[in-house]
Formats: structure tokens, sequence, C-alpha cells
């Protein structure tokens, strides 16, 4: 089968296949570093509760997941392939911060709620502390799909 009918074919596949890659990425996530982070844990010795450590994994990748149509659209709106651009670089590094606040605000907030319906509170820490870290990660959370983005275009 040459390239362009296997092009074709996808192509009609394209709306299920695009989103479906992104739900099974997503949930591969959140259940292998749900595992692997409570493994970290305890092998360091403390005794967090598997469902703690799956609490905070899925809170973070079902909003990650619920922002890739967002981050499609930005690279709609600034196509990457322009980043290099200074306007569209600065246009995308403010909005990956944008998309790191929008992800820690709603991570925390599930996470709370999920600890109030449990008797517990959850403590963030020292947000002044904790974004610059969280935005270390989502940065490259937000150029990654970007780039997956353009590729299958």
């Amino acid at each position: 089968m040459s390239s362009t009918a296997l092009l074709q074919r996808y192509q009609r596949w394209r709306h299920v296949a695009e989103p479906g890659f992104w739900i099974v990425l997503y949930l591969n996530q959140a259940l292998m570093n749900s595992w692997l982070v409570w493994v970290d844990l305890h092998r360091s010795g403390l005794a967090v509760p598997f469902w703690e450590v799956a609490v905070w994994e899925w809170s973070s990748n079902m909003v990650l997941l619920a922002l890739v149509p967002v981050i499609i659209l930005a690279e709609q709106f600034r196509p990457l392939q322009l980043v290099f651009e200074r306007k569209n670089l600065r246009w995308h590094l403010a909005a990956s911060v944008v998309y790191s606040l929008v992800h820690v605000a709603a991570m925390v907030s599930l996470r709370k709620l999920v600890y109030w319906s449990q008797g517990g509170n959850y403590d963030f820490g020292t947000w002044w502390r904790e974004l610059p870290y969280e935005y270390l990660k989502d940065v490259r959370s937000y150029f990654e799909v970007l780039l997956v983005e353009v590729h299958c275009q």
C-alpha cells in the first residue's frame, strides 16, 4: 500500500486516532506514575497510602489531558514552525505560563476536593516555591504536545 493511500486511510480515522492517542498516553502516564511514585516513597521509608499518590498523579494527568485541545488551538493560532520568530516564541512561552497556572490551580483544586471528601486536608506547599518546579514540568509538556501535533499534521 502506498504512503498516499495510508495517509488517506489515516485521514478517515484521524478524528478517533488523535484523541485516542492523547487519552491512552495520559491514562498510561497516570497509572505508571502512581505506581512508580508510590514505590519510590516506600523505598525512602515514607508510608504514604497508595490512594494519595494516585490522587496526585491522576489529578495532574487528567487536567493535562483536558488542556491538550487548548494547546492544539494555540498551535493553530501561532504555528510552531514559526516559533523561532521572536513574536511567536514569546507568545508560546507566555502561553506556557498560563497553561502551567491553569494546570496547577485545577490540579490543586481537585486534590483538595478529594482530600476533603476523605476527611483530610491537601497542602500544596508554598506556592512561590512549588510553582517554578511545576512550571519546569509543564513547559516541557506544553512543547511536547506542540511537537506531536505539528508532526501529525
